[in-house]
């Protein structure tokens, strides 16, 4: 992929469908240049959850962007977003540092109506919305669900942003729910690593509920 490394489980069982997924992460303590951007002043990463989207247009999904804008303080800083494409991302307001520990979930309760779970566990602090499908065509089949790490675009740009070092991310305890109340995982299922051009930007290991993605 240009842009998405992780986990994707794309096989619900037969007659169910995916209803919710969840992780937790640690945010990077430092985030390095894109040394094949040196010269950008903004860079980042961003870390998500989601269900729908690989190969869908909708996708109901919420995490946590990383960056460093070196033309205001140049520290690392975070942002929570919450998003149900196409519509943009809208943001909560949560207060993280380098180094808490973060916890996501996303929940369809049905194809136009889900709620999005988001908490800081080093601060044990909680935020969740409840969404509904932005337009009629932008419902959800739980046909997929995703553990994400992603060298994000932002909107009206032409170009994803420079990918910032992050070093690794491990997304732990991946889990999804079925409609059925079956509990999955990552594995087995899709592996994605990020390559743009020639380059491998970020390699990704899954194991067990495990999904690891390294800096490349």
């Amino acid at each position: 992929s240009r842009n998405w490394a992780g986990g994707v489980n794309a096989r619900p069982p037969v007659g169910s469908r995916f209803a919710a997924a969840k992780m937790n992460f640690t945010l990077p303590i430092t985030l390095g240049l894109d040394m094949m951007r040196p010269d950008a002043e903004y860079y980042a990463v961003s870390v998500w959850v989601g269900i729908d989207g690989w190969n869908r247009a909708a996708l109901l999904q919420v995490g946590v962007s990383s960056q460093v804008n070196e033309s205001e303080s140049g520290d690392l800083s975070f942002q929570a977003w919450y998003e149900w494409t196409p519509a943009r991302a809208k943001f909560f307001d949560i207060a993280m540092e380098p180094g808490d520990k973060m916890e996501v979930e996303v929940v369809m309760f049905n194809a136009t109506r889900g709620k999005v779970y988001l908490g800081n566990l080093s601060r044990g602090e909680w935020v969740s919305r409840v969404l509904n499908a932005p337009q009629p065509d932008a419902g959800l089949v739980g046909a997929t669900v995703e553990w994400i790490v992603e060298d994000f675009r932002m909107v009206g740009e032409p170009r994803n942003v420079a990918f910032g070092d992050f070093g690794a991310i491990e997304l732990r305890d991946c889990v999804a729910y079925t409609s059925d109340g079956e509990k999955v995982g990552p594995d087995p299922g899709e592996v994605f690593w990020i390559r743009q051009g020639n380059a491998t930007r970020a390699r990704t290991m899954v194991q067990g509920s495990s999904v690891a993605v390294e800096y490349n």
